[in-house]
């Protein structure tokens, strides 16, 4: 008797936990006030009905007024030409001062340019025939270009300055015995003449 009076009590207590658990979820059922919620849904549905309304009436307003912006655009660009004569004008002020200095300077480099070049050749030329000449006193004079060959090697500077200040004396006399020359020959013809004169004044 003991055991079946365990046995209902166990389940008494398991039907009131049941029924207290169904009494809490009707009350929360019946906190929430389902019998409002369709006429708060349609509200709602209303309301986004009108949101998307009032953003599509708005969406087309602005597309309208990109349409007629665009539409205007296209009148201002059909009213431009389709080719245009462009002339290209340069003008050169060739009475600028600051032209005409930079035309002197660069004619000028011009200039000293030219001149270094002529130089450089007329050196080079001097230095080819002054080998030249060695070449020929090699082949033919052996023992003076051995002389110079072995006083060039001792003492090349003095032999160098020494040979300059020859040269020029000997082209110094030269021009003197020329002179001379040209001097008598003038002597000879002024006699002449002068005694051609004389003949005829007779």
């Amino acid at each position: 008797m003991a055991h079946e009076d365990n046995i209902q009590q166990e389940i008494v207590e398991s039907l009131a936990k049941k029924y207290i658990e169904l009494d809490k979820r009707q009350s929360k059922i019946e906190a929430l006030n389902l019998e409002q919620l369709p006429a708060q849904v349609k509200d709602l549905d209303k309301s986004i009905t009108e949101i998307k309304e009032m953003k599509m009436t708005n969406f087309w307003e602005q597309l309208n007024e990109y349409g007629s912006q665009l539409k205007v655009y296209g009148e201002k660009l059909q009213a431009i030409p389709k080719y245009i004569l462009v002339r290209n004008r340069i003008e050169f002020d060739i009475k600028s001062k600051f032209v005409i200095k930079i035309v002197l300077w660069l004619s000028l480099a011009v200039a000293i340019l030219i001149a270094m070049v002529v130089m450089l050749l007329i050196e080079l030329s001097s230095r080819s025939e002054a080998k030249d000449k060695y070449e020929l006193v090699r082949g033919f004079y052996p023992e003076v270009a051995a002389q110079v060959d072995s006083g060039y090697l001792v003492n090349r500077d003095k032999l160098i300055r020494q040979a300059n200040i020859n040269i020029t004396r000997r082209q110094q006399l030269l021009d003197a015995e020329i002179n001379a020359q040209q001097a008598v020959k003038m002597s000879k013809e002024a006699q002449q003449k002068l005694r051609h004169l004389k003949k005829q004044k007779k």
